[in-house]
């Protein structure tokens, strides 16, 4: 039941999101060179490893740029839509396609990893 859950609720968000989630893709693109994906392995239930995708909110590679990571987003690695996305959780949408093919659930969004 829950996993039907996880389905048919994804489904129904991706549906009703997809204009607001390429608006944020566009942006992004715009904003800075690179990915529009930010791509992190992550272990889920049974230690089994996925890749968590989420909106690109840094420049590409703030290191080799001698800046610092700030996970908070408001250094100077930050791209200028960055800080938005983090501070009103925009970045965490590509996320609902994880919940859709099963590496996460709807009730893990806040920890990431599925139960």
């Amino acid at each position: 039941m829950k996993r039907l859950f996880d389905i048919i609720f994804s489904s129904l968000e991706i549906l009703f999101l997809l204009p607001l989630i390429a608006i944020v893709a566009i942006l992004v693109k715009i904003d800075s060179s690179g990915t529009v994906f930010f791509m992190q392995r992550r272990m889920g239930m049974n230690s089994r490893h996925f890749n968590l995708y989420k909106f690109r909110t840094m420049a590409m590679d703030p290191l080799a740029q001698g800046m610092s990571i700030d996970a908070i987003g408001k250094g100077p690695e930050s791209t200028r839509i960055g800080g938005l996305l983090r501070k009103t959780k925009l970045a965490e949408l590509p996320q609902l396609f994880n919940i859709l093919k099963g590496d996460m659930s709807i009730t893990s969004l806040g920890s990431e990893v599925k139960e």
